[in-house]
């Protein structure tokens, strides 16, 4: 169902593409938008489907992962907070220059056809497109050299599944502190029963 959904968001990259031929006898595969609303719609959608609501969903994901550790008593929790941090502000870095010059693109359309504005936005976006573009594919191997570099101690403790022993042990904290809980609880019980008998047993006695 997910790749069902993927796929049909990727149809508009397949409609707004086309071959074009360059100065230099060179053949580029970029957009090619017959009115601005298909400008609009399709930078528009790339960027909120793309970026925005990824963006946020990775957020969201690190921030509880955050919480948890530091309800816990994990013995790696700052180490591990400043990898979380360095993924989230790596795929920012990488990513937002790319749907930033979409946003130019999407000004561009909407200001006044041949005016000194749209022009100054095309050829921004022009010169910076193929840059921006290069940039965001290579954030796929951006995370793999992270976890490297900066989890070089994990790596060296904990093997290469590193992020998932980490999170382990994050649940295990937590569940250990359950346990802590419910046996404290468990020890006191038998206590609360021998007061109990020895009130009653008090009782009986002065009854007698």
């Amino acid at each position: 169902m997910l790749w069902v959904l993927v796929f049909t968001l990727a149809i508009p990259a397949l409609i707004f593409r086309d071959e074009k031929e360059e100065h230099t006898n060179q053949l580029l595969c970029s957009y090619n938008h017959t009115n601005p609303k298909y400008e609009v719609f399709h930078l528009s959608m790339e960027t909120v489907v793309g970026f925005l609501l990824p963006y946020g969903i990775i957020v969201s994901s690190y921030v509880c992962i955050l919480r948890d550790l530091q309800q816990t008593r994990f013995r790696r929790r700052v180490r591990s907070e400043k990898l979380i941090l360095a993924i989230i502000v790596t795929f920012a870095a990488f990513w937002l220059p790319y749907h930033i010059i979409n946003i130019v693109q999407v000004v561009s359309a909407c200001a006044p056809e041949h005016s000194k504005l749209q022009k100054m936005l095309d050829s921004i976006s022009s010169s910076c497109r193929a840059a921006t573009s290069s940039l965001a594919f290579i954030s796929s191997c951006a995370n793999p050299v992270l976890y490297a570099l900066a989890g070089r101690p994990y790596i060296h403790a904990d093997g290469l599944s590193f992020m998932a022993r980490l999170f382990e042990g994050t649940a295990l904290e937590i569940g250990n502190g359950t346990l802590r809980i419910h046996r404290k609880v468990s020890r006191a019980g038998p206590a609360v029963l021998s007061l109990k008998n020895c009130d009653s047993c008090a009782n009986n006695a002065d009854q007698s």
